[in-house]
């Protein structure tokens, strides 16, 4: 049975699911208002998080040991957090991930456990794995026709691109990405104790026109250059979800938008990626935080927001500030704190731990088969 054959059968017997204004649009998980109490908590920063905060810092080996910070910065809540927290926030110490993070609750289970019988019987299931099967169960909230409508639409979107999912491939899409939007990511990490996970942006960088260049460069011209830019997210992605419980948990995106203008927005590349990737891909969004947005990048998230999901819709906060307790002082950027030493230093970091991740995810979907069940 074809896959649009299947999903028209389906589709009567889902009446809740077509309940919903988006097809691919999930309520929030946790809700914004637990993200926006404290957004960098879960991650061990100044006064929350389960594994009891405080800062993290390191020595030349990437070992973690304790110490204390210097300088403070507020947020647009009033708490108090360390810049150094913030700074060293994807730098905790390595280690093993406990097969715990890839435990799924009674719950999860069964709904990954529906979703591969409805892949089996659309002559689908050895497209995907256990894990990722389990992926888009836990993102789609047991809803069996919104899974179906994003694998249908990812797996077209892996032909179109020519997407293998190995690790070598991500590595040299995530390079290139970083090439073409040079100085744009800052930082790409997973919380090994929280297994929450977060891509921090420095918007300003960010040069839509290199994607949709119609100039020729070497063999390619403009749909190589949007190659390269799609690709690149899905890598990203993926790495920032190398287990379960990352899935679960969600993303953590931190903009910085300081300094933006229109040369770093474009609507129709803007449309292009979310059609053919944004609205299908399974992940959860747990916070946006959009820092130093001015009138040019309030316009912009305004326009993002009509396009994408009630679940980013309700996880963006705009406004969010660096503010150090010397009220004299003006807002700090964030890409200040990430760039150091130096830009060329940061790429190496991010391909580092890029690498890293998609490694973590390989073997993870390597050794996960049904069922590992939490008690």
């Amino acid at each position: 049975m074809m896959m649009d054959d299947f999903l028209g059968q389906i589709n009567g017997n889902d009446q809740q699911q077509q309940q919903q204004p988006n097809p691919f649009g999930m309520e929030p998980f946790g809700g914004a208002e637990a993200a926006a109490a404290d957004p960098f908590g879960a991650f061990g920063f100044g006064n929350g998080g389960d594994n009891g905060g405080g800062p993290f810092l390191m020595d030349d080996d990437d070992h973690v040991f304790g110490g204390a910070v210097d300088a403070e910065f507020q947020m647009m809540d009033n708490s108090q957090h360390s810049i150094g927290d913030l700074f060293l926030s994807g730098h905790v110490s390595r280690c093993l991930q406990e097969k715990t993070s890839m435990m799924l609750s009674e719950e999860e289970l069964r709904w990954a456990r529906e979703l591969k019988g409805a892949l089996e019987a659309s002559d689908m299931a050895d497209v995907l794995t256990d894990m990722q099967i389990a992926q888009y169960a836990i993102v789609a909230d047991g809803h069996i026709l919104n899974a179906l409508q994003r694998i249908h639409a990812m797996v077209a979107f892996q032909k179109e691109y020519d997407i293998d999912d190995s690790v070598a491939q991500g590595m040299e899409c995530i390079e290139a990405l970083l090439d073409q939007q040079d100085g744009v990511f800052l930082d790409v990490d997973t919380n090994p104790q929280t297994q929450e996970s977060v891509i921090v942006v420095d918007v300003r960088a960010f040069n839509p026109k290199a994607a949709l260049s119609v100039n020729r460069t070497g063999k390619g011209g403009a749909e190589l250059h949007w190659k390269i830019l799609a690709r690149g997210y899905y890598y990203l992605y993926k790495a920032a979800q190398p287990s379960l419980a990352s899935v679960r948990h969600g993303l953590f995106l931190v903009a910085d938008c300081d300094g933006m203008g229109w040369e770093n927005f474009d609507l129709e590349s803007l449309q292009r990626i979310h059609a053919e990737l944004f609205q299908a891909y399974p992940m959860r969004w747990k916070s946006i935080m959009a820092y130093n947005t001015g009138l040019v990048a309030n316009v912009c998230w305004g326009l993002c927001k009509r396009l994408w999901s009630l679940e980013f819709r309700q996880a963006l906060e705009l406004g969010c500030q660096l503010v150090d307790t010397d009220a004299s002082k003006p807002p700090r950027r964030m890409a200040e704190m990430y760039q150091q030493p130096n830009v060329a230093a940061v790429r190496k970091k991010v391909l580092r731990r890029v690498g890293e991740l998609l490694g973590e995810r390989d073997e993870n979907e390597d050794e996960y088969d049904f069922p590992l069940v939490s008690q």
